[in-house]
């Protein structure tokens, strides 16, 4: 296996690293592309990318993990664009270096939280795109905080009512009672006063759908008590049931994992879960 450090020449010249096999070791059909989460840099959280990218790239599926503008090595942009656009554009770009570098037609886009965002709304916009693995996702629309991740975030809050250490803490004074019941009561409010459908509700199955005609696969991957998980059922509505269903279309739980996968345990079953889907979306195209 060979890791490059790279100069992606896109927009100010990204930095990042292709991770691939001698070429002589293995035929590129298929390439994959980690997308930064938040302000965390190519080697995602707990070095999380940096495990990906060696073992898709050990089963002959080159794998580039680059730092979005303003983040690690790569400098800013001189423009004015928000990362709503940057991001997918750079992404774009990316794929565009790795055709030349490498002389691939198709690619896979993964990215935990903010990065599965960018990796949809770039499907959205270039057909190379033959697969999406959606890691812990929060919202899909370009607004960082909107109405369907509110209601979502509310449920979840309501679901911690169950959680009698959280009472126990609030009842001994070593959290703020008045804050516990607030909190509850904005919930419910929320959930209560929630429109039966938004512009986002409307829009996503919608884009969902487009993917899927295009035979575009979509692996989602999420933590076992994760409010992504909520927000999508929301969004897709009774059509949630019918995506997990179609023969592209991958759902992973993994228990006992945070946010990030952070344990190693997590790690090794999202592992797992990545690689099998990524070799199955190589065998579609």
């Amino acid at each position: 296996m060979i890791e490059d450090v790279v100069r992606v020449s896109t927009g100010p010249g990204l930095v990042g690293v292709l991770c691939h096999l001698d070429p002589s070791e293995g035929a590129d059909d298929l390439g994959a592309i980690l997308l930064d989460v938040g302000l965390t840099y190519r080697v995602g959280p707990s070095r999380l990318y940096v495990r990906i990218a060696r073992a898709l790239a050990a089963r002959g599926i080159p794998t580039l993990r680059f730092d979005f503008s303003g983040v690690g090595d790569s400098p800013l942009r001189r423009d004015a664009l928000p990362f709503s656009e940057s991001g997918p554009l750079e992404t774009v770009g990316a794929m565009d270096w790795m055709a030349r570098a490498k002389g691939l037609e198709r690619f896979v886009l993964i990215g935990i939280c903010s990065g599965a965002r960018v990796a949809f709304q770039t499907a959205l916009r270039d057909e190379r795109v033959a697969g999406i693995g959606l890691l812990n996702l929060r919202n899909l629309q370009e607004e960082e905080y909107t109405d369907l991740r509110s209601v979502a975030e509310s449920y979840d809050t309501l679901r911690a009512v169950s959680d009698w250490s959280r009472w126990r803490r609030a009842i001994t004074g070593k959290s703020d009672f008045g804050a516990v019941l607030r909190s509850l009561a904005r919930a419910a409010g929320r959930i209560a006063g929630r429109r039966a459908a938004t512009d986002e509700a409307m829009e996503i199955p919608t884009q969902f759908r487009s993917l899927l005609a295009r035979g575009t696969s979509v692996g989602l991957f999420f933590s076992e008590k994760e409010f992504g998980r909520r927000y999508l059922r929301l969004a897709l509505g009774r059509e949630y049931t019918d995506l997990v269903r179609e023969p592209g279309v991958t759902e992973c739980l993994i228990p006992r994992s945070d946010h990030l996968f952070t344990s190693a345990e997590s790690q090794r079953v999202l592992l797992e879960g990545l690689e099998a889907w990524t070799l199955a979306v190589r065998d579609r195209i």
